[in-house]
């Protein structure tokens, strides 16, 4: 939200305009701090670290090696189905929690070996091309709550990779409206139970989700693994997050 205001500077010499801007800290492409999400007794497990605010990371949170996660050809076979164009009904195309068509514990540990203290993991889905700003319910990009995202399956492998490896990612970019898969975001039966297991264990851990990214597939054509991820975000004192501008920075 936009408001304006201007100053007098004196009778003839103009004056100064100035707008005050409202905006969410989860606007567009932005940064998920670890506080974003806050977990109830029953959901805190072994391995999580008190949640810090946006204000609280630091330039190795917002900094690291990337590591590459492409499923946009398998997302592009399920749009073909339809067109090349997303369908809400999940009879057409799939993006379930058990579907293929997300990121699996198999693309995890087939980078398990590049994964290191301070890793982003990023995720190219292809699905930013659909971004638009309608309502909910007809956005294709929210596409009745069905669109590819990471399991909880892959998010389950990954904090065995952690565990096994002893380390800590900074955490996953994306590019789409969440880390989360439409159904895990959704919840059961999209009432929101039981939802957006991604968030819930990943964020406790310390990892940080940078979702709305785009132009993702860029990173395909550098140097493999030669990709630096690099987040600018406003420091938000108590803030959950932040809009932010991501860049990687690659050789060629």
């Amino acid at each position: 939200m936009l408001q304006t205001s201007t100053n007098s500077t004196g009778e003839h010499q103009g004056h100064f305009y100035r707008a005050y801007l409202t905006i969410a800290e989860h606007h567009g492409t932005h940064i998920d701090a670890p506080s974003h999400y806050v977990n109830a007794q029953e959901t805190i497990e072994p391995g999580a670290v008190a949640p810090r605010f946006q204000n609280d990371l630091t330039l190795q949170d917002l900094i690291g090696p990337v590591v590459y996660v492409d499923i946009s050809e398998r997302v592009q076979i399920a749009l073909n189905r339809n067109g090349g164009t997303p369908s809400p009904q999940k009879t057409v195309m799939d993006f379930s929690e058990a579907s293929t068509n997300n990121v699996t514990a198999k693309d995890i540990a087939a980078v398990a070996d590049k994964l290191q203290n301070g890793s982003w993991i990023v995720v190219n889905t292809g699905w930013s091309r659909f971004f638009s700003n309608p309502d909910l319910a007809t956005s294709p990009y929210i596409n009745g709550w069905n669109f590819p995202g990471v399991s909880l399956a892959a998010i389950n492998e990954l904090i065995a990779v952690e565990n096994r490896k002893g380390i800590r990612i900074n955490g996953i970019a994306i590019d789409n409206i969440g880390i989360d898969h439409g159904e895990g975001e959704a919840g059961i039966d999209q009432t929101f139970a039981n939802s957006f297991q991604s968030h819930v264990r990943g964020l406790q851990r310390g990892w940080k989700f940078i979702e709305n990214a785009t132009n993702l597939g860029a990173i395909a054509s550098a140097k493999p693994d030669s990709c630096t991820l690099m987040a600018g975000a406003l420091p938000i004192v108590r803030g959950s997050g932040s809009p932010a501008r991501v860049i990687a920075v690659c050789e060629r």
